[in-house]
């Protein structure tokens, strides 16, 4: 790819290559294609703010993820939010966009690594928990989540088909906007369950405590919360660890960590009360093999009263917690990768 052209870029490309461990960086290559994920960009945003004085957000990164774009990201002094509801992760391509759903802890970066395994012509989206960038009303039903994500992702593309995939409580969530999606005549060519199972086969409690939110918050961090021994389990223990550990989480402020909290106590109780309806079409399942030894494996065979088509099932060698974890995503993407090769639907 074409060399820097100013200081600037001469600065942001040595930068990249460093964080990649890469011995170049030409000025157009996208930091996810060459491996990056949210864990690195968190140091990719350190070493910019100590090399050149610049406070860029993980955001900023999604929209302008190429040294070219960067550098004029930092002249202008522009960013983007991380935390909206719909997050664009890549908004460039001219195939149909994948729309990624949250699960409970309620943010989508960690579907960033799928950008080094999907070609460039997928546009990726996330779809987060309102209520985490700013105290808002959330939502009342799993039914009202998945019409509010219908209606963002209808923003970007406003007729189907759609593809959609969702990690734990997003698989649920997907499935509810997928036959949302076909009671309005729309099609959904491509749904994509990350490990995710109807309530009724999940261990949730009626009204879910902050322990919980915490463990959630650690796993979406990256850290494993079993790890923590007898340390107590309580949001400053978390922040401390995610901060020490350079997790992506560590750069938020405690504000937003609370709304967190709030958020993942409502979408764990909307679970808790959701009954699925049926979907009329196939599924590709993902499926953690590593199952902790207090909780009864489940198989994906419990969606069948209500997906009417095909389970297509591949099993990993991790746990759930670990799914969109760098080794287990980039297996979920070369396969991904092969299926939407074979059926593509240019805009």
């Amino acid at each position: 790819g074409r060399g820097p052209r100013t200081p600037q870029e001469e600065m942001l490309c040595e930068l990249f290559a460093e964080v990649l461990h890469l011995p170049r960086v030409g000025i157009d290559d996208r930091f996810f294609d060459l491996g990056g994920h949210s864990l690195l960009a968190v140091h990719l945003m350190s070493r910019i703010r100590e090399a050149m004085g610049a406070e860029l957000s993980i955001g900023t990164l999604f929209e302008a993820p190429t040294v070219a774009s960067l550098a004029e990201r930092l002249e202008s002094g522009t960013g983007a939010s991380a935390l909206d509801v719909l997050l664009p992760l890549r908004t460039a391509g001219e195939e149909t966009p994948l729309f990624c759903v949250h699960p409970a802890g309620g943010l989508s970066w960690c579907y960033a690594g799928l950008m080094s395994s999907l070609e460039a012509d997928y546009p990726i989206y996330g779809l987060q928990a309102r209520g985490i960038g700013k105290k808002e009303p959330l939502p009342q039903s799993l039914d009202d989540m998945a019409a509010d994500y219908i209606e963002k992702i209808r923003t970007v593309q406003p007729k189907g088909p759609y593809r959609l995939l969702g990690w734990s409580l997003g698989g649920n969530v997907i499935q509810a906007m997928a036959t949302q999606l076909q009671s309005r005549g729309e099609e959904v060519s491509l749904l994509v369950m990350l490990d995710a199972y109807p309530n009724h086969f999940l261990p949730i409690k009626n009204a879910p405590d902050d322990e919980e939110a915490v463990i959630a918050l650690l796993a979406l961090g990256g850290y494993d919360p079993d790890s923590l021994g007898d340390q107590p389990l309580d949001f400053d223990t978390a922040l401390t660890i995610l901060r020490r550990e350079g997790s992506a989480l560590a750069s938020l402020d405690e504000s937003v960590m609370m709304n967190l909290k709030d958020t993942y106590i409502n979408s764990v109780g909307l679970l808790g009360t959701y009954k699925p309806k049926p979907f009329h079409g196939d599924v590709l399942f993902f499926r953690s093999t590593i199952i902790p030894e207090w909780f009864d494996p489940i198989e994906p065979d419990t969606w069948k009263p209500y997906i009417t088509g095909n389970i297509e099932r591949y099993d990993l060698d991790c746990r759930h917690k670990d799914m969109c974890q760098p080794g287990p995503l980039a297996d979920i993407g070369a396969i991904l990768a092969e299926k939407l090769n074979g059926r593509r639907t240019v805009r």
